[in-house]
């Protein structure tokens, strides 16, 4: 690579941490193009040249941060850990991370953009069902899942708690520090109000 064009990519790098950085902390809304070019020292004019608009900014930094997401839920999935674990570390995490953006970010990467609704439903359907097919497949063989229910139910079922997880980001990121409520939470989502583990 050039050098001219390692600078350019640096700067572009650096514009996207600042951006996800600032989205994180302060919201979409409330964060402006010259608030995010100052972070990253650079000029407003060079985030427009790079990315056309803040909505487009935004976008980008969504699209990195699923990607991310996916390698790290492969990391959960193929790890040692036990089944419980890997749940709470995924189901969590996603909280944390709607909690963090307010919803924002996310409405704006979806709205209005075919390409990036695309991205997000190919991603959902193939690269984050398979990997929540095989942790369910993990569960069962441990003995936490009830082996007589199907794939189609389990993803429809985690597709039901990711969309509450999201409608109830706000109050799960206040209570996020509470490792108590989130145990009680995950328990709930293995073994249901019945409270029984499997064996007990």
């Amino acid at each position: 690579m050039k050098a001219a064009e390692r600078i350019k990519e640096q700067k572009r790098e650096a514009i996207l941490r600042q951006a996800q950085e600032q989205f994180a902390t302060h919201g979409f809304e409330k964060v402006s193009v010259s608030e995010i070019a100052a972070g990253a020292h650079v000029s407003p004019a060079t985030i427009y040249n790079h990315f056309g608009t803040k909505d487009n900014l935004a976008r980008e930094v969504i699209r990195q941060l699923l990607l991310s997401l996916l390698q790290r839920y492969r990391g959960i999935v193929e790890s040692e850990l036990p089944f419980p674990e890997k749940l709470v570390a995924i189901v969590f995490d996603k909280a944390e991370i709607a909690g963090q953006y307010r919803g924002e970010l996310l409405r704006t990467a979806y709205e209005g953009n075919q390409e990036m609704r695309e991205l997000v439903d190919n991603l959902w359907r193939t690269e984050f069902n398979r990997l929540t097919e095989d942790l369910f497949e993990q569960g069962k063989r441990q003995g936490h899942v009830n082996r007589d229910t199907s794939h189609e139910a389990l993803l429809l079922y985690l597709d039901i708690v990711r969309k509450g997880i999201f409608a109830s980001s706000a109050e799960l990121s206040a209570t996020a520090a509470h490792s108590s409520l989130i145990r009680e939470l995950n328990f709930l989502i293995l073994y249901g109000l019945l409270g029984k583990e499997p064996g007990r």
